[in-house]
């Protein structure tokens, strides 16, 4: 039987880490797998299903491991890069269904660069 403190704050935020980088490495394969040309539209929303999945689990696993910081020095680093994520995780789910449901990939284009911009500045 698994004991009462197994499931800590901090194994929770590994585990949606962990299930955060196998639904990214899913959709990485789908997306090499793919090559450039769109085998059919199931396909393609199968590829950007696991995506978005990716980047709402490391958003749940940050912002679950920011947690562990706060009596430390490092609290308001990690609140700022765990913002920063969560903004950028919204923006990038948003244009990933917006290309998805619209097929207006200009537009959502756009929001993506927005979030490389916040991931990579956070």
């Amino acid at each position: 039987m698994i004991g009462r403190r197994f499931w800590s704050i901090e194994r929770a935020a590994g585990v949606f880490l962990v299930l955060g980088f196998v639904a990214n490495l899913a959709g990485v394969v789908m997306f090499s797998i793919r090559g450039g040309t769109l085998p059919s539209h199931t396909f393609l929303v199968w590829e950007r299903s696991f995506l978005m999945a990716a980047v709402v689990l490391t958003a749940i696993g940050f912002v679950l491991l920011e947690g562990h910081f706060h009596n430390t020095d490092g609290r308001v680093l990690a609140r700022t890069g765990v913002t920063a994520y969560l903004f950028a995780g919204i923006l990038v789910v948003a244009a990933e269904s917006l290309s998805l449901s619209t097929g207006v990939e200009e537009q959502a284009f756009k929001l993506i660069v927005i979030y490389v911009v916040l991931v990579g500045d956070a």
